[in-house]
């Protein structure tokens, strides 16, 4: 049975008392049905927070049914990118990586997101499959209330090139 590794760049907390990862997203129940309906293991793969969780929410993943390779913290580019700021973490982000694409053969990851794109990238340069999910228009994510100011700018500068990134992806092959 194959093992599709999926990097949803959504948030997910975990429980320590019920030994689950969390989300308030449902996108990991879609993966959850792919696992059931196409008979394949789905890996998870997300970034989350330990220290915090949810009481309520729509998805859970438990990894005594699922493999979970959880990523660092992060719940949106700004932080993503803070994150990376930090040498020690670039490098480890870097070498979970390799790791994760050395480990498995068959990609589906969720873009535009900036992890999702390294990844893809790292994982065809290693002849891998990669499926991408691509969830919406990046260059229009600056039309957002949430931006405004310099942020509404960057947001704007960001989704064009997130979107230019990620046109020159998906030019590989299963083998």
């Amino acid at each position: 049975m194959d093992n599709i590794t999926c990097f949803i760049d959504e948030l997910y907390f975990y429980n320590k008392q019920k030994n689950l990862y969390v989300s308030k997203y449902s996108a990991g129940n879609f993966l959850k049905l792919l696992k059931k309906e196409l008979s394949v293991n789905i890996v998870f793969m997300f970034p989350v927070a330990k220290e915090k969780t949810l009481n309520t929410y729509s998805t859970f993943v438990n990894p005594n049914e699922y493999i979970v390779e959880p990523l660092p913290y992060w719940d949106s580019i700004i932080s993503y990118y803070r994150y990376l700021l930090k040498p020690k973490n670039y490098s480890y982000l870097k070498t979970k990586i390799k790791e994760i694409v050395d480990k498995y053969d068959i990609f589906w990851i969720r873009i535009a997101s900036p992890f999702g794109l390294w990844l893809g990238k790292e994982a065809e340069k290693n002849g891998k499959f990669v499926i991408y999910n691509v969830v919406g228009d990046i260059r229009l994510a600056y039309l957002s209330e949430k931006y405004k100011g310099i942020k509404k700018r960057l947001a704007k500068f960001m989704g064009s090139y997130f979107h230019w990134k990620s046109l020159k992806l998906g030019k590989n092959e299963r083998k």
